[in-house]
């Protein structure tokens, strides 16, 4: 997975697709799969150099994934996780993810609000951004988008993108 830069400067882009209705054909995003190194050690989900972004429906996710593939992203490096997968692949990771060896970290948190947002039919976008510049580029490109839950992965950090 990579991100394939664009020849624009980080300031200035393409018009922003609308955020409204339209049905989006033929976008490009890889399918979802989780993969052990998207896992800690004990088994909860922590994607490390990627970007979460919750949205309230499905066709929210789908017009960001095609603003970002408008702005140059590829649609490899981008992932959709309908509300359904966000219960069945993501949620399950926490388990007994606080027995017997409690966590300083907030990553078992973070999945039950995903989980809790996916239970109101909320979508997801895991998009690859190993680095802060394409992070804050990322979110320049959805300043208008209505993502309803934000959180970029880091290595040993989860940022929160959306107050």
């Amino acid at each position: 997975m990579s991100y394939k830069p664009n020849e624009k400067p980080l300031t200035g882009g393409p018009s922003r697709a609308p955020y409204i209705g339209s049905q989006l054909e033929g976008a490009d995003m890889k399918p979802f799969a989780l993969e052990p190194n998207m896992l800690t050690m004990r088994g909860v989900f922590y994607p490390t150099g990627y970007m979460f972004l919750m949205f309230p429906t499905e066709q929210d996710a789908r017009n960001a994934e095609h603003a970002l593939e408008e702005d140059g992203y590829s649609g490899e490096s981008i992932s959709l996780l309908t509300s359904q997968d966000i219960q069945e692949k993501v949620a399950r990771t926490v388990g007994n993810a606080d027995i017997p060896l409690p966590s300083a970290g907030t990553e078992a948190d973070t999945v039950r609000h995903f989980a809790q947002l996916a239970s109101q039919g909320h979508c997801a976008l895991m998009i690859h951004a190993p680095t802060g510049k394409e992070t804050g580029h990322i979110m320049e490109v959805l300043k208008d988008a209505p993502i309803s839950y934000g959180q970029k992965y880091r290595h040993l950090v989860i940022e929160d993108l959306v107050e």
